[in-house]
């Protein structure tokens, strides 16, 4: 499930994604067997050629022992 709110307040955009894939499904790079995934995703347009993105993902194991992995990013990009 993906929910998107672009420009829920000018120039600033959040997403979030929740997903689930069992054992023995490969789905994509992102939905890993045998895991839950949440991620969030953060968007400030500055201006034309600046922004500001974050991201918080975690994933976790549906069956066997307990494992649970977090990563997170924020990038600044300008454009020239």
């Amino acid at each position: 499930v993906t929910f998107n709110f672009v420009d829920f307040v000018p120039r600033h955009s959040f997403g979030l994604v929740v997903g689930r894939a069992g054992d023995g499904w490969l789905i994509s790079p992102d939905f890993k067997s045998n895991r839950n995934l949440v991620e969030g995703r953060y968007k400030w347009v500055l201006n034309k050629k600046q922004k500001i993105e974050a991201r918080y993902r975690s994933r976790s194991v549906i069956f066997g022992a307990p494992s649970t992995s977090d990563d997170y990013y924020v990038r600044y990009t300008v454009k020239f």
